[in-house]
């Protein structure tokens, strides 16, 4: 297929670059004189899955506001008096409340985290070098509020599977030794070890040298004047005298395609001013390893090989590019207040540069009402973090190609006020004239009756307590959309996302819903109030919010005491005193006691927990909260008024070991499965997969599954891990790959392409899978990629 791409930023030629590696006939068209000479030229640097978030966020109405008196504020905002400006910003205003924030960066994260991985496969195809570094992020906080709100980002990084370290000031320098001279103005920060940095300009030229060595046209000094349409597609691009042909057209003008789709489509992407310092390093022990993230001022300061790159701020001003000093100024002062021996400031050159920017801050990738024209613009700050997922991502879309990752969130559509989007974890179908059919054979097959006895066999264990049925982690992997209606018998949810808790609201849930982490910032006070959602309280912020908090009714509160995990809530010396400050508060309604043992899994595991919970409760009168999975099924002492059951109702150990549930009558909810699709004869010697980490001994048929890690089967699951195949128990042999595994077919001599193949479920329990990769039934449930489409019976 002929393809055209506008633009010849980071994003349009990483759009090159996969759309030919997917066999198109590629050209890309831009006005400068090369690759890159735009907004991608002197960006920040950073590539930053974690710190995906949008700018319209709760809270920031306040304090653009104050930062209109602040001399060095990280917005700015001047009106132009178009409608377009003032439209774009009510509706960014619109996403800042809990909810669209929640939303709008979940989306985020996930197509970050995905580019990320895409950069990663790419880097090590190709060898490209850009002065890259793998030293992660580092967000700094310079007040204890911001430390504080950093709580409320940390639940969307581990529902997103994002690794991340909370430090405290005074292990700063363990990451940035630098900092160690400044600690003593932060109060600590978030390091998000897989982020990278590089440079964005150097990337994206010597990606678009090997995009040309590929086959791609670059067509550079080529100013586009305008799409030519008729009816429902486009049928060329207007440049001079010249009208330029394609099947296929992809918009990524960046801040300039809102104009250039004017009547045609209409996208919210608006220019957001940013500005640079590109710094000649002075003393390499004096300048930062990787990245460090000013919360602030909105600051990143990047190192590359002998150059330090400061980045940020935001202006909307429309197309302004004029050098403001005062906006130097503010950059100089952030990179001399936290590396005053990083570089030589009076040699640093200046820039600035246009972000495309959504509303929500989510980029626009996908398909248009149009057939043959596509987006891939509106990436805002965090272009660079983007660029590879959302590139790769279009191709597999304009390539009739399952994408790895949900995306119709992503596109255009999402603004239409009827746009639903598909739920996650739900695989897109190829539709034929015979119906939808799967275009891989892997499934998640989810038993809804096997969860209902489930849950009854835990009001069995424990006959006098209520039930919460926890279901974070989007239901331990399994959808909550999907398994809250065989709940229904429950007496409460339990849960982290205040989004999930809301759905359940929307989809009639009328009972009681337990935010198991409470509230993560001040504000979503208001959604818990309007969504009647009971909070768990564990913080002193937390304490002084809800007094503070205009509640139209008092919520239900759980405290929590800790009592050994040493995660969340408070010392039980401080429990009754904490009681009675929440006992006089015109907010608190009923009041629980909650806490979380560390060692339920053992017989003896929570004596001593019991022992300083009874030390925190010593004469008080009030209900209980204590038990979770292990405590329900071992400790019958220990249920009280309410139980937390949770990977018990998913028919999992919470132990890790089957064996240890064996005979309580709980099964399995979720069977994971699919179908060989090759088969290998392999002679004495031949070895198997990535590395020949298995030799075969004598001749040897090997069936290969369509299953890999890429679905959320375990990379490190070794030869051996137990596996069903027909029906018959088998076992995996060498490395498992991204889409791909190997079976050993000598117990299953009748097997063959089409061989149905459990990888765990009523028979291959997930524990004993689990057991075999290292880790736990817990890791393997949630991890199921959002690329495997589920089926419920």
């Amino acid at each position: 297929m002929r393809v055209v791409i506008l633009g010849s930023g980071v994003v349009g030629v990483t759009s090159a670059w996969y759309l030919s590696q997917a066999g198109h006939d590629v050209t890309v068209i831009d006005r400068e004189s090369g690759p890159a000479q735009e907004t991608s030229a002197a960006n920040a640097g950073q590539i930053s899955p974690g710190y995906a978030a949008p700018w319209a966020a709760p809270g920031v109405p306040l304090k653009a506001i104050k930062w209109m008196f602040q001399r060095h504020a990280p917005l700015a905002v001047r009106l132009d008096g178009t409608p377009f400006q003032l439209k774009w910003m009510w509706q960014m205003l619109r996403n800042c409340d809990t909810r669209h924030y929640m939303e709008n960066k979940g989306r985020m994260v996930r197509l970050a985290e995905y580019s990320r991985d895409c950069l990663k496969t790419l880097r090590a195809a190709t060898g490209i070098e850009y002065e890259g570094r793998q030293g992660g992020t580092l967000q700094l906080f310079r007040t204890a509020q911001q430390y504080e709100n950093a709580t409320r980002d940390i639940a969307v990084l581990e529902d997103a599977g994002v690794p991340y370290q909370l430090l405290e000031s005074s292990r700063l320098a363990e990451v940035e030794p630098a900092l160690a001279e400044v600690a003593h103005k932060l109060t600590g920060g978030l390091r998000l070890p897989n982020d990278e940095t590089g440079d964005c300009q150097l990337f994206t030229q010597r990606l678009a040298r090997m995009a040309e060595q590929a086959g791609v046209t670059f067509r550079f000094n080529t100013p586009v004047e305008k799409l030519l349409y008729e009816n429902d597609q486009i049928y060329g691009v207007k440049c001079a005298d010249e009208i330029i042909k394609a099947d296929a057209y992809v918009m990524a003008f960046g801040s300039y395609s809102t104009a250039m789709l004017k009547g045609i489509v209409d996208i919210p992407v608006y220019p957001l001013k940013g500005y640079s310092l590109t710094i000649p390093i002075v003393e390499p022990d004096g300048a930062p390893v990787s990245t460090i993230l000013d919360e602030t001022y909105k600051i990143a300061i990047t190192r590359f090989d002998k150059r330090i790159r400061v980045g940020g701020m935001a202006e909307i001003v429309g197309f302004n590019t004029d050098l403001l000093q005062p906006r130097r100024e503010t950059l100089e002062m952030v990179v001399r207040d936290l590396f005053p021996r990083g570089g030589h400031i009076e040699q640093a050159t200046f820039w600035t540069g246009l972000r495309p920017m959504t509303p929500d801050g989510t980029p626009v990738v996908g398909r248009t009402r149009y057939k043959n024209l596509w987006l891939n613009t509106g990436h805002g700050t965090l272009g660079w973090t983007m660029a590879c997922g959302s590139g790769q991502l279009l191709s597999d879309i304009l390539s009739g190609r399952t994408p790895a990752i949900p995306y119709d969130d992503l596109s255009v559509a999402r603004y239409r006020s009827d746009f639903t989007p598909t739920p996650r974890n739900v695989c897109i179908a190829r539709i034929t004239d015979k119906g939808s059919e799967m275009t891989r054979p892997i499934q998640a097959s989810l038993d809804l009756q096997v969860m209902k006895q489930n849950l009854a066999i835990v009001r069995r264990a424990a006959p006098e307590a209520r039930v919460w049925s926890v279901v974070k982690a989007n239901a331990y992997g399994h959808g909550i959309e999907r398994v809250w209606s065989a709940l229904g018998a429950t007496d409460g949810f339990a849960m982290l996302n205040l989004e999930e808790a809301i759905t359940l609201r929307e989809r009639g849930w009328k009972g009681p819903i337990l935010m198991l982490e409470g509230f993560f910032h001040a504000q979503d006070l208001e959604a818990y109030d309007t969504y009647r959602l009971t909070t768990c309280i564990h913080s002193n912020w937390q304490l002084k919010a809800l007094q503070n908090a205009r509640l139209n009714a008092p919520l239900d509160i759980y405290v929590k005491v800790n009592s050994g995990m040493n995660r969340l809530g408070f010392q039980p010396e401080r429990a009754q005193t904490v009681w009675q400050q929440l006992r006089a508060m015109r907010n608190v309604g009923e009041m629980t006691l909650m806490s979380h043992f560390a060692q339920a899994d053992h017989p003896e595991g929570i004596g001593e927990a019991m022992r300083r919970i009874a030390l925190a409760t010593e004469g008080l009168q009030c209900s209980y909260s204590l038990s979770n999975s292990a405590a329900t099924l071992w400790h019958p002492q220990a249920h009280y008024d309410w139980v937390r059951p949770g990977i018990i109702l998913y028919g999992a150990s919470p132990s890790g070991q089957w064996r240890d549930i064996a005979d309580t009558g709980l099964k399995p909810v979720m069977t994971l499965s699919s179908e060989i699709i090759g088969v290998q004869t392999l002679s004495a010697g031949e070895r198997v997969g990535y590395g020949g980490g298995y030799s075969v001994t004598q001749e040897q048929r090997i069936g290969i599954v369509a299953a890999g890690y890429a679905d959320g089967y375990p990379r490190h699951a070794p030869t051996g891990t137990p596996v069903l195949v027909d029906g018959i128990r088998t076992r995996t042999v060498g490395t498992v790959s991204m889409d791909m595994l190997a079976v050993d077919l000598t117990p299953c001599p009748q097997a063959g392409i089409g061989t149905p193949v459990e990888l765990w479920g009523k028979e291959i329990k997930v524990d004993d899978v689990a057991s075999a990769a290292g880790t736990l039934g817990y890791e393997l449930l949630c991890a199921v990629a959002p690329r495997v489409p589920f089926v419920t019976t």
